[in-house]
C-alpha cells in the first residue's frame, strides 16, 4: 500500500490555486479580491505578520481518515485511502462585515477551482493526477 504524499498533494493544490483563471492570485494591493500569497503549512508568526489576505494549505489533525478494502481501479487490489486537507484564508478589513464578505468570496473561488479539478491534475496540461477519487464528498 502506498502512503499519501502529503507534500506533493499540497504543492499541487497550491499550484492549481495560483494558476486559476478566476482571479484568486496574485495580488499586490489590498482590497482587490485576490490573495497576496498562498503558503504551504500551518500558520506561524512569520506568515501571520505578512500582508493579508493570504491562504494556508495544510492537513487536518486527523488527515488519514479511512482505509477501505475496495479497489480503486479496474483489477486493483490497493486499499482506498481518504485524506483531508485544510485551506485557511486570513483577511483583514476595517469593518468586520467587509472582512467576512471578502472571506466568503475567497471560499467561493477556492471551492469552484478545486471542484473543476477533482483529481488534482497539473493546471497546465491537465496531466499527472494526484487523486483517483473526488473532492468534496
Amino acid at each position: 500500500m502506498t502512503s499519501p504524499d502529503y507534500k506533493s498533494d499540497i504543492d499541487r493544490i497550491i499550484e492549481i490555486l495560483k494558476h486559476a483563471a478566476n482571479g484568486l492570485y496574485p495580488s499586490v494591493s489590498a482590497g482587490d479580491g485576490k490573495l497576496r500569497q498562498i503558503y504551504f503549512g500551518s500558520d506561524s508568526y512569520e506568515k501571520h505578520d505578512h500582508a493579508m489576505p493570504y491562504a494556508l494549505v495544510t492537513t487536518t489533525n486527523t488527515s488519514f481518515l479511512t482505509k477501505d478494502s475496495f479497489g480503486i481501479g479496474d483489477g486493483s487490489t490497493d486499499p482506498q485511502i481518504t485524506v483531508q486537507y485544510v485551506i485557511k484564508v486570513f483577511t483583514k478589513e476595517g469593518r468586520p462585515q467587509k472582512a467576512e464578505e471578502l472571506l466568503y468570496g475567497f471560499v467561493n473561488k477556492i471551492v469552484t477551482i478545486l471542484k473543476a479539478n477533482p483529481r488534482l491534475k497539473e493546471p497546465v496540461g491537465s496531466t499527472d493526477p494526484k487523486c483517483t477519487g473526488h473532492l468534496f464528498g
